[in-house]
């Protein structure tokens, strides 16, 4: 019982640890998806526009469709403020620009819809970027 006990802590403790280290900095690292290769996202401010940026890549046999949510920071709630999405094909990219207003925070909101050969949804990952304040 007790060896059954450390075990589960120890199997615990390393997904923790590998969940942790998959999302850095707006990029996601895919050992754990079954066709996810690459998923990623930014956010630049540059004076009123923001420019998302966002990409995913899968295995052959697969699409990807991605889409971006760009988000705003507002009475302590992430509020979607527009919303783009990329090609459903093996690599699946968006680079989109709006207007944002002073004095709020912003980020990007990724998810990256993956699709088997029959059309299938396998997999549906979030990756979230910076947050940037302007």
């Amino acid at each position: 019982m007790k060896k059954l006990s450390i075990l589960s802590i120890f199997f615990l403790l390393l997904t923790l640890f590998t969940v942790t280290l998959n999302s850095v900095e707006g990029y996601e690292f895919s050992p754990q998806f079954i066709a996810l290769e690459r998923h990623k996202c930014n956010l630049s401010i540059d004076g009123d526009n923001a420019i998302a940026v966002g990409d995913a890549v899968c295995s052959d046999g697969y699409t990807v469709k991605i889409t971006l949510y760009l988000q705003r920071y507002s009475n302590n709630n992430w509020t979607s403020i527009n919303n783009w999405s990329g090609d459903k094909d093996i690599y699946s990219y968006v680079n989109a620009t709006s207007t944002v207003s002073y004095g709020y925070k912003y980020r990007v909101k990724s998810i990256a819809t993956v699709y088997d050969e029959n059309n299938n949804v396998v997999e549906i990952p979030v990756l979230y970027s910076d947050v940037v304040e302007n």
